[in-house]
């Protein structure tokens, strides 16, 4: 009886080497598999970090346009300043900046006391001392003569657009 168990249960050499490669083959397959998943997982987090890249890098560019405006339209402002005296730079040419500042780029309509005060005042938030290029009278002058030369118009009461 003996026999017969060890017989029946007795696996032999081949039977091992079938079983083995089978096992070897399984934990290939199961590497692989793991393989993929760990780089399928690292493609995952490397594109979330390009999208958040992309989001930082466009709100960082936005302010730097923005900021690159702001400081061009101040360097230009000093530069009137100081040519326009001399009579280098024309008043006119000035005044159309400014109203297209004003404009923005939707084009919005521009309020005649917003106009005439960036004008005088060049920007400058105590509005009792006239410190731009214009005065009011002149100011007031000006948007008359550019309305006639059909350079503005008027878009609504007392609201200014370039054309």
């Amino acid at each position: 009886m003996r026999e017969e168990y060890i017989k029946s249960n007795y696996i032999d050499n081949s039977e091992i080497e079938r079983l083995d490669h089978k096992i070897k083959k399984l934990q290939y397959e199961y590497d692989a598999e793991s393989e993929t998943y760990k780089e399928l997982k690292l493609d995952t987090k490397l594109e979330k970090l390009k999208e958040k890249f992309k989001e930082k890098h466009s709100i960082l560019t936005k302010l730097r346009a923005k900021y690159q405006e702001e400081l061009d339209g101040l360097i230009k402002r000093n530069m009137y300043h100081q040519k326009v005296s001399s009579g280098d730079v024309s008043k006119m040419q000035y005044f159309m900046d400014v109203l297209k500042q004003l404009e923005g780029e939707q084009r919005k309509p521009v309020e005649h006391v917003a106009l005439v005060r960036k004008l005088c005042f060049a920007g400058n938030s105590q509005y009792d001392v006239e410190s731009g290029i214009f005065r009011r009278e002149e100011a007031n002058d000006m948007i008359k003569k550019m309305l006639r030369e059909a350079s503005i118009y008027e878009s609504k009461p007392g609201h200014y657009n370039r054309v």
